[in-house]
């Protein structure tokens, strides 16, 4: 099983008051901050969330200034893989 840890991500915009509604219903976790222009979610390099936020915005002529991915730590990729495997059993 090949480690595929999510990542937090922030992503910093010009606006986003036109696309809020589209985010929230494509990520109902996404974390939104007007005053500051960031957003910011959690999700791997392989599930295509980064990509659907980014066409949300395009899709909105929302410019992107910067994008960080945080990776998560050891702690957070502990709890995420011992909980999966109490579910499998």
């Amino acid at each position: 099983q090949q480690l595929q840890p999510q990542r937090q991500y922030l992503v910093k915009v010009s606006a986003m008051e036109r696309a809020k509604t589209d985010l929230q219903r494509l990520l109902p976790t996404i974390e939104l901050d007007n005053e500051r222009g960031e957003l910011s979610f959690w999700g791997s390099e392989e599930d295509g969330v980064l990509t659907a936020v980014l066409d949300i915005l395009r899709a909105h002529n929302i410019a992107v200034q910067a994008i960080t991915a945080t990776p998560p730590s050891l702690e957070d990729v502990f709890a995420h893989y011992t909980q999966k495997r109490m579910q499998d059993e």
